[in-house]
């Protein structure tokens, strides 16, 4: 498929589009409401950061700021969950925390400053499952996922679903069976190669035995709209995304990538349910310190994490994103990254992905 096929023009696509960006950053939960003194504060700290508190020094490590680093751009998923924790630590702690967005190549730029940052506590990173991707998509990271930082804890998860244009089928038993029938003739879409969206097609894929054609565009509003236009006939997305979405009637949710049924959505069966085992894809997000900090400081950072995600204010937030807290301990943390690394490369090596 040419690209020209797929990106079609046109006012009431532009205006698609634009509704789609907005509809990213409600999803996400952006609410970047700041009030004059956090303005003020913020713009103490440099461009790019935003500072969520004052500097009266209670229980924290010291008085100076805590920077959380968000590899991530600003309204993105791990960016809200870096605010609201920030805020939360900031209140507990009575030391100033201070958010700063460090985007670019899939998160590697702001995870390379992580992992050469001073190990004393002031820098940690709150990343997504994209950290355990990136050694199988790129050649010559500046960082080992496992060696390079400490493990603090597994903050919080968020389910992934399959959503298909009705010209694709109305199950996903119709969309195998008419995959089948045209081996690299449907499209599929994703905010970019690379990206949780893709490689949770690639392993439904793998699982199905279907050869489908992947569509990366530059960004998920574009790739739905190419779904909603019938040009694209699936794509993977989270649920909390999903339930949000504005359809037709065209687009629907038939399938979850989770162990079992999720409550959010009570009525869409698993893969497994429908036959397709091994086809689990959960995007969760943990924070982490530069290796060879203190082992007090991180298991103050995680027991006090561990405490704010058991909130109730904190979990109704949960909620209403569609997080679901996870907690834990900093070796679970380090298991669940080493694990992933290795069942994500495998995914991306069966699927012939090939490093850049």
């Amino acid at each position: 498929m040419r690209d020209e096929a797929v990106t079609g023009k046109g006012g009431k696509q532009r205006r698609r589009v634009r509704r789609m960006i907005e509809l990213e950053k409600k999803s996400a939960g952006l609410q970047m409401r700041p009030t004059r003194r956090t303005v003020l504060r913020a713009a103490g700290a440099g461009t790019g950061a935003a500072l969520l508190g004052g500097s009266v020094l209670a229980q924290g490590i010291s008085n100076r700021p805590i920077t959380i680093i968000v590899p991530f751009g600003p309204g993105t998923a791990p960016d809200t969950l870096a605010r609201r924790m920030g805020e939360s630590f900031q209140q507990r702690w009575k030391q100033p925390f201070v958010i700063e967005n460090r985007s670019g190549a899939s998160g590697t730029v702001g995870t390379t400053t992580v992992a050469r940052a001073q190990p004393d506590g002031h820098t940690l990173m709150i990343s997504p499952s994209t950290l355990a991707m990136s050694p199988s998509l790129y050649r010559d990271l500046a960082y080992d996922p496992v060696k390079s930082f400490e493990p603090v804890t597994q903050l919080v998860t968020i389910g992934f679903g399959l959503l298909l244009h009705r010209s694709a089928g109305q199950d996903v038993a119709s969309f195998v069976q008419k995959a089948k029938e045209q081996p690299g003739g449907l499209f599929y879409g994703s905010p970019g190669k690379g990206t949780p969206h893709h490689l949770a097609m690639e392993l439904f894929k793998q699982r199905a035995g279907i050869d489908v054609t992947h569509f990366p565009a530059t960004s998920f509003a574009g790739a739905y709209t190419e779904l909603l236009a019938g040009r694209l006939s699936a794509m993977f997305t989270t649920i909390t995304i999903a339930k949000a979405l504005p359809t037709d009637g065209s687009v629907k949710l038939v399938g979850v990538a989770s162990a079992a049924r999720l409550p959010s959505v009570p009525d869409v069966p698993t893969f497994t349910e429908l036959g397709f085992r091994g086809v689990e894809v959960v995007d969760w997000y943990a924070m982490f310190a530069p290796a060879g900090t203190p082992k007090p400081v991180v298991n103050q950072l995680n027991a006090s994490a561990n405490e704010i995600l058991q909130a109730p204010d904190v979990k109704a937030w949960f909620d209403i994103q569609g997080m679901v807290p996870a907690g834990g301990t900093s070796d679970q943390l380090r298991s669940l990254v080493a694990s992933d690394i290795t069942r994500w490369g495998q995914v991306i090596r069966d699927a012939g992905i090939k490093p850049e």
